[in-house]
């Protein structure tokens, strides 16, 4: 994809390599689905179970591209951060309403907090020592009809309706990706209606990776205080995946 942004910040911040886990450091990290092979043996080591059989549920070649580099990536990283042989981590995927194995994995034991997406050709992972979220969407996805009366709010809806023709789009997937990386930073999802969730807050920010796409990375509004400021640093994750699966430098 051409017209990647290799780095950018919503506070400036130098693409470098990983160091350790701060008190308040988000880093977003992306990659491609084709930076590995599809059936690429040193990915599908490291997950476990769990991931290898949700895996083989899914039926198209694209999707279980994106979800083996998906759990490859943030295994890969959240090892790094944590000193962790990746294919050794442990996550408890409770889920907060009926305490099955389906719900938003986090790491046994430790204090660091990850999220992931992906759609289209690009797959992102967010890290941070306070809950966090992140979602990348194709902003085509949502042009459709009644997509306003069931994800926006009154407020938002009159605003995008308000725009010039052809700026809609691009406005409706960056209020949805906003509004699934605060859902998901608080530990919600979906669970929650959408049209309950304001946008535009102060624990929320855009990412900006290609042209096409909306992203999106939050803190939970509960763990972010009046002083605080949302930055990232922004990281290309492809050079890791290609070196350690042994595909290229």
């Amino acid at each position: 994809m051409s017209n990647l942004r290799s780095d950018t910040a919503c506070t400036p911040c130098e693409d470098s390599a990983p160091a350790p886990v701060d008190t308040f450091l988000l880093r977003v990290w992306w990659a491609r689905p084709d930076d590995l092979g599809p059936a690429d043996f040193f990915a599908t080591s490291l997950l476990d179970t769990c991931e290898l059989d949700r895996l083989r549920q899914l039926r198209h070649r694209v999707d279980r591209q994106r979800y083996l580099v998906r759990h490859a990536l943030a295994r890969l990283i959240l090892g790094e951060a944590l000193n962790v042989p990746a294919s050794e981590l442990v996550f408890d995927r409770s889920c907060s309403r009926c305490d099955a194995q389906h719900g938003k994995p986090v790491v046994l034991g430790n204090p660091l907090h990850f999220s992931m997406s992906s759609a289209g050709d690009l797959v992102v992972l967010a890290t941070c020592s306070r809950p966090v979220g992140v979602d990348v969407e194709i902003i085509t996805r949502v042009e459709f009809p009644g997509f306003d009366g069931v994800a926006l709010t009154t407020d938002e809806s009159a605003l995008v309706a308000a725009l010039p023709a052809g700026r809609g789009a691009a406005a409706r997937a960056r209020y949805w990706t906003r509004k699934e990386a605060l859902l998901k930073a608080s530990g919600q999802g979906l669970a929650m209606d959408p049209r309950e969730v304001v946008a535009e807050s102060r624990s929320v920010a855009d990412v900006d990776l290609a042209a096409g796409y909306a992203c999106a990375v939050a803190i939970d509004a509960g763990k972010f205080s009046p002083g605080d400021q949302l930055s990232y640093q922004l990281i290309n994750a492809s050079r890791i995946l290609r070196y350690r699966s042994g595909s290229g430098a």
